[in-house]
């Protein structure tokens, strides 16, 4: 019997190192069953009673393990990590100081005061015993995880990333998964880096505040749609707005966006919403529709973030009749190209004498975001204006442009190049026009799908700029 024990329990350590828990759990289980108060086996399960947060289970095991695991350091480890759970931190703090006179290792001990520092705020006492426990053993993944645990309370969440980081690479498995779900967690709570360009864009930011201060007239109801950060409705809220409405439904941006209004000192006049503005309520999250519209949720070809259909819904349904809109309409600006570099982003053919044509099949077919002048090309005709709108009149979420051009250029057109400029009272406030210094936005680029034409220099041609809803696109037409 004595031997089925000792393979039993070395059956479920090896099951416990290697992420089967249940199954551990069950063989753990053979083991009371034969020796309802055996001391290794009850301690065992205690722990895994407190990896589930099952603590009432794991009282009970501590409990029945006491008498034989008394003067182990271990006992009183698991008996501080339960006291810690149920809030009693003297309690905790005692047991761990108790398993250390038991034989208790000093690093075990500094991962459990660590912890119990972090849990009680006094966080430069928890660095400080992490950094003890490093020292003793470096690169520990339960210290490395315990200092990324710090660090991103403090908001230094690189930092944080990078001791989850070593901890991810060190042999125990535990630690592992436990290192990824936290890297996890900080990836999945960032935003996407062109959120940071965009707000230093000192062009953009000048242009729209201009705007927005022509716009917004004193004690007007103000609705900012895709807020992001909120400067936007700061600066209506500076332009003299009594209400501003500032709705983004990434709850990450909208919680920071609050942050940014309380530390601006407009938290009485800016009311920051987690929905879309499809979703927002007049007389619900709106007391009531606004006078001004603030809406900047353009990609580099205007359409692809649902601009025209938000528009238009708020207009319906959020707007006061006469509404003032920043932007009040849009130009896109169209140019054919030639460009090999550009081409090579939709297409393949021969390579190193082997065809690869097939994978033409799986291309984006959507628009490529460029920083158009990176790039080799040939234009081949002058700026064409493909598209105007003007979101005052009634939008349509269909609509196609013919325009005619003489090419400038002797070439085969492999695509068009184009951008935009948005407009307030008919007149252009910001270009996303190639050349433009010192800001973030980029061209966009879309390649000829049929047979690329090849165009004559002197020679008239027609282009067809179509939109459907959210996408764009190019053709020439006879």
């Amino acid at each position: 019997m004595v031997l089925d024990i000792i393979r039993l329990l070395e059956q479920a350590q090896d099951l416990v190192k290697s992420g089967h828990l249940v199954d551990a759990s069950r063989t753990y289980r053979k083991v009371l069953k034969t020796r309802p108060s055996h001391g290794e086996a009850n301690l065992a399960m205690a722990d895994l009673a407190l990896q589930q947060n099952e603590l009432q289970t794991a009282n009970r095991h501590l409990k029945r393990a006491e008498k034989e695991m008394a003067k182990s350091g271990q006992y009183w480890l698991f008996r501080g990590d339960y006291e810690l759970r149920v809030a009693n931190i003297d309690n905790a703090k005692s047991f761990y100081e108790k398993a250390g006179v038991c034989g208790a290792s000093k690093v075990e001990v500094g991962l459990r005061l660590g912890r119990l520092y972090q849990a009680t705020q006094d966080l430069q006492r928890a660095v400080d015993t992490f950094q003890e426990v490093l020292t003793l053993s470096p690169n520990h993944p339960l210290a490395e995880i315990g200092m990324g645990d710090v660090l991103k309370a403090i908001s230094q969440t690189g930092l944080g990333l990078r001791r989850y980081a070593r901890a991810s690479a060190q042999p125990d498995q535990s630690a592992q998964r436990l290192a990824k779900m936290r890297m996890k967690s900080i990836i999945d709570s960032t935003i996407q880096r062109w959120h940071f360009p965009m707000m230093n864009d000192a062009p953009r930011n000048t242009a729209f505040q201009k705007a927005i201060r022509t716009a917004v007239k004193p004690n007007d109801i103000v609705l900012d749609i895709g807020t992001g950060s909120s400067l936007l409705a700061l600066m209506a809220a500076d332009a003299g707005a009594s209400q501003v409405y500032a709705c983004d439904d990434n709850p990450r941006i909208t919680k920071a966006a609050a942050q940014v209004v309380r530390a601006n000192g407009f938290e009485t006049c800016i009311k920051v919403i987690q929905k879309r503005s499809t979703q927002l309520v007049v007389g619900d999250d709106m007391a009531d529709r606004a006078d001004a519209l603030i809406c900047e949720i353009f990609d580099a070809g205007f359409f692809g973030e649902d601009a025209l259909a938000t528009i238009q819904h708020a207009k319906a349904h959020l707007l006061k009749p006469g509404a003032k809109m920043v932007p009040d309409g849009v130009r896109i600006i169209a140019q054919p190209v030639f460009s090999e570099s550009l081409n090579h982003y939709f297409s393949v053919e021969t390579v190193c004498g082997f065809t690869l044509a097939p994978f033409n099949a799986l291309r984006d077919p959507r628009l490529l975001q460029i920083e158009l002048n990176r790039f080799e090309y040939t234009t081949l005709a002058d700026p064409i204006l493909a598209i105007e709108l003007n979101f005052n009149d009634d939008i349509s979420l269909s609509c196609q442009q013919v325009s005619d051009f003489v090419a400038t250029a002797t070439e085969t057109c492999h695509g068009i190049a184009f951008w935009y400029e948005l407009l307030q009272d008919g007149q252009p406030f910001m270009t996303t026009a190639p050349g433009q210094a010192g800001t973030h936005w980029r061209q966009a680029y879309l390649p000829i799908l049929e047979k690329k034409p090849r165009l004559m220099a002197g020679e008239r041609y027609r282009l067809k700029a179509e939109v459907q809803r959210f996408l764009v696109w190019f053709e020439f037409v006879s």
